[in-house]
Parts: C-alpha cells; structure tokens; sequence
C-alpha cells in the first residue's frame, strides 16, 4: 500500500514530466514569444513553476534552503517570476532555455529529495513559513504538483498556438 509519502513523490514526479514533455522539444526561439492576448509565455511559465515549486516544498517543509540558491540565481529568479511579476518585463534578466530548464531539473531533483527526507508525521504540523494557499505541509506539497500541472495545461495551450499555423 502507498503511503502518502509515496503518492505526493509520485504526483510530483508526474508533474515534472508532462513539463518535460511539454518543453523539452519546444525551439527556444519561441520560448519569449508572447501571443496576444494571452501575454504569458513558456519563459515565464517555466521560471514560476520552479519557483512555486521551490516555495510550497521546500521553504514550507523543511525551510529556506542556502544550498539550493548557490546553484543558481534564485532570489533573482523569485522577483522575475513570482505571481505579480509581468511575463513581458524583465526580458534581459531571464536565463536561456537551456539554463532554466537545468535549474528547474535541480529544483525537481531537490524536491524530491526533501520529499524523501520527510516522516508521515510531517504532513501534519503547520508550514514552516505563512502560505497563502495552505496551512499544513501535506497542503503545500499536494498544491505543488497542482499548482505545476495548472501550468502544464497553460504551456500545452501556448505551445499549440506557438507552434501551429493558426
């Protein structure tokens, strides 16, 4: 039997591949682009996704994490994609492709690991910081891969404007 462990680890895991699988093979020519009138695009996307990823799993379970932020320019990253952030500014600030999406993979791979870090008692107790979407650590860890899979289903509609002849 699963444990709820198991199956958050298996949501998040789930999650990381359809973004995988949604970006992966994307040009990154198109990754700026921004269609009106939806005025997002798959560089924003993908850069909120790592840092949602980041808050609710990491900060809310286990607490700021020094370790991850000397891999890359997370604080950076936090004002350049945060939920308020504008998708269309900051354009000189954001990473290439390749960059974001081997910080995101570093995110994922570290998810993971807190996940594997945590005991069932854990989901329980409170965040460690104020969430707005959630009070216990079983919140924020299930509103992650939502959260990333809400996303995905944006990515998937960008892309098929982005790549079809419409």
């Amino acid at each position: 039997m699963d444990t709820p462990l198991l199956l958050i680890k298996d949501q998040l895991q789930s999650a990381d591949e359809w973004t995988a699988m949604l970006v992966d093979d994307l040009e990154k020519e198109l990754w700026l682009e921004s269609p009106a009138p939806l005025n997002t695009n798959i560089n924003w996307l993908v850069g909120h996704i790592l840092i949602s990823k980041y808050f609710h799993a990491v900060v809310c379970t286990v607490g700021e994490q020094p370790e991850l932020k000397k891999l890359f320019p997370l604080d950076d990253y936090i004002s350049i994609y945060n939920r308020k952030s504008d998708p269309l500014k900051k354009v000189a600030r954001k990473p290439a492709k390749d960059t974001l999406l081997d910080h995101l993979h570093s995110t994922d791979r570290y998810t993971l690991d807190v996940v594997d870090r945590l005991d069932e008692a854990a989901l329980t107790h409170p965040t460690r910081v104020t969430n707005p979407v959630a009070t216990t650590q079983l919140d924020a860890l299930t509103y992650c891969f939502k959260h990333q899979m809400w996303h995905n289903g944006q990515i998937s509609m960008l892309k098929r404007i982005l790549t079809t002849n419409y």
